[in-house]
């Protein structure tokens, strides 16, 4: 059985139509598919850039917050120590009186040395509360 040449001829040229058009498809398909990775590669990074904004805005925040948080502390601080200062000055002022008056009244002598040796520990005790006050505000610069 012989073959018509002019319906080989026709499948063949049917074939390469096919080919052509299915190679076609094939491109197609695949620029979609990139067209569409593309997209989404840009969706992808434009969320991360408004994720990345929201993030730094939220740590500035707390950054802000901290700060705030530690200027106070520092004012606490301040506050205290100024309250310390005033009262070993009003301690010093009313130790310095006492010893003033105690010389005038007691004099010279035993008593004055007594008398001077109270007030020598007044200013010892002064010192030592004076000390304590720091450290105490020491303890809670730590705390910052």
């Amino acid at each position: 059985m012989e073959e018509n040449p002019t319906k080989t001829y026709d499948a063949k040229e049917k074939t390469k139509g096919y080919a052509e058009e299915t190679k076609d498809k094939t491109k197609e398909k695949a620029r979609d598919k990139a067209y569409d990775v593309k997209e989404k590669t840009k969706n992808k990074v434009e969320e991360t850039k408004v994720r990345a904004k929201e993030y730094a805005e939220d740590s500035n925040e707390r950054a802000e917050d901290m700060a705030h948080g530690f200027k106070e502390n520092a004012q606490d601080v301040a506050e205290k120590t100024i309250e310390t200062v005033k009262d070993a000055w009003e301690t010093a002022k009313s130790t310095i009186q006492k010893v003033t008056v105690t010389e005038a009244v007691v004099g010279s002598g035993e008593e004055a040395e007594r008398a001077r040796d109270d007030a020598d520990k007044g200013g010892e005790d002064l010192s030592k509360k004076a000390k304590e006050n720091w450290k105490d505000d020491d303890d809670d610069l730590k705390g910052l």
